[in-house]
């Protein structure tokens, strides 16, 4: 069995050699996708914070790309950068091209890699869908849908529990990033300017915070859901931004989260262009 395994590996191997200028093109427009649809995610938050208009997470943001001129052939091209993306992210999950290695952190971070390229697939789906109707749910399908049918297992609740903690720690571990290390290490910006570096990390740094505010949320409400037995409290992305226009002040605070939001799309979109990409391991 192990023997079938090192030739499966090895043949993957091969096939990743071969695909590395595609795969690296992929990876670059999965970057840039995820960058643009995330400047459209902040500028509908911008939006939403001073006008009587709900935020929108990335499939809100699809839809409304969707609604401008030639938006429904622009959403097609964001599927396929979001499937690169996932292309790119499986590969670095299983391929290991980046070493990453077998020890707990580094299984953490490839089985990490593996679920957001689901999710990218998904986003990448979903997009499809827009492009070809004009239409979709958007961010309108409430995570209560998913959250309740769990719940009504014995241990249902602490399952709930325990992922709501797991996605508020990773919004705390994204809030500390944002901080004491560098937004992104595998770059080569060495023919920038210095100011232009300082500019281009800065954006990283405060969009990583902003990723961590509504991380941060989306885990708290999901433990309260499970200890109120409230399925309906559990926030999506989208309801998360709500949660801060609700708060005291929480107009000013949701345009300083959609500034972040955008901050880090930009900071992707550039980051297609200067991020080290090596497919192949």
């Amino acid at each position: 069995m192990s023997d079938v395994m090192g030739d499966a590996h090895r043949h993957m191997k091969r096939a990743a050699r071969k695909a590395a200028p595609w795969l690296e093109r992929l990876a670059r427009a999965g970057y840039f996708s995820r960058g643009f649809v995330y400047v459209v995610v902040g500028l509908m938050a911008g939006r939403a914070a001073f006008y009587h208009r709900r935020p929108g997470a990335m499939r809100g943001a699809m839809l409304e790309v969707a609604r401008q001129p030639m938006g429904r052939v622009m959403v097609l091209l964001l599927a396929v950068g979001l499937l690169g993306y996932a292309a790119w992210r499986a590969v670095q999950s299983v391929l290991d091209p980046e070493r990453k290695g077998t020890k707990l952190k580094g299984i953490g971070k490839r089985v990490a890699y593996l679920s957001t390229a689901v999710i990218y697939v998904g986003l990448a789906a979903a997009a499809v869908a827009i492009a070809y109707s004009g239409h979709g749910q958007g961010d309108r399908t409430s995570a209560g849908q998913w959250v309740a049918p769990v719940m009504r297992h014995p241990l249902g609740r602490w399952a709930i529990i325990v992922v709501g903690a797991w996605i508020a720690g990773y919004g705390a571990w994204l809030l500390y990033r944002s901080v004491a290390k560098e937004p992104e290490k595998k770059l080569d910006v060495s023919r920038l300017r210095p100011g232009v570096q300082k500019a281009f990390k800065l954006a990283g740094r405060v969009g990583i915070a902003a990723r961590a505010v509504v991380f941060g949320i989306i885990g708290v409400w999901m433990v309260r859901a499970a200890l109120h037995h409230k399925p309906g409290e559990t926030k999506m992305p989208a309801g998360a931004l709500e949660t801060v226009r609700e708060q005291p002040h929480g107009h000013w605070l949701l345009a300083v989260v959609a500034v972040g939001l955008a901050a880090f799309g930009f900071f992707e979109m550039v980051k297609a262009r200067y991020r080290i990409i090596q497919p192949a391991p």
